[in-house]
């Protein structure tokens, strides 16, 4: 799978705007790593089947409406802690997107505002970090952390 390391200044993210598959240096990108931006904005990735999953690192704080709409191949994301709000219909059309594993504890989670028509975020298997095995509550929950850069279930 072909990696990016997808980095924008100033405050949003909109690279596609309705591009179907996003490359870089001409090969195909199917995972996307976000940085460097406070907000994916409104249509940011529309229908980009393209990517399987995407990391949205913790300086993000919203997600747009329809950012990630239609990214049918989207099977997984990691969300940061930072995110507080996911728009409207940011996440509709995701129909293969069975995981996301969050940054942040389940209360945290709790109180991100996630609007309407986000039902496939909702429905996934949600994971929470826990970074040391030690710490993993008993609760029979879904926790993750990383090794070697990669979202793992403890």
């Amino acid at each position: 799978d072909e990696w990016a390391q997808i980095s924008f200044g100033g405050s949003s993210a909109n690279p596609l705007y309705h591009a179907k598959k996003l490359y870089i240096n001409n090969e195909l990108v199917t995972n996307a790593v976000i940085t460097s931006a406070t907000k994916i904005s409104n249509y940011a990735f529309y229908n980009c089947n393209s990517l399987t999953s995407v990391t949205i690192g913790n300086s993000v704080t919203s997600i747009g409406s329809l950012a990630f709409d239609g990214c049918s191949s989207l099977t997984s994301i990691t969300i940061g802690s930072g995110v507080t709000n996911i728009d409207w219909d940011a996440f509709d059309g995701c129909s293969s997107l069975t995981k996301v594993y969050y940054e942040g504890s389940a209360s945290e989670w709790s109180n991100i505002n996630i609007d309407s028509s986000n039902s496939y975020l909702k429905n996934a298997t949600r994971y929470y970090y826990v970074e040391n095995e030690s710490d993993v509550p008993t609760d029979g929950g879904n926790y993750w952390h990383y090794v070697n850069g990669v979202p793992t279930v403890w």
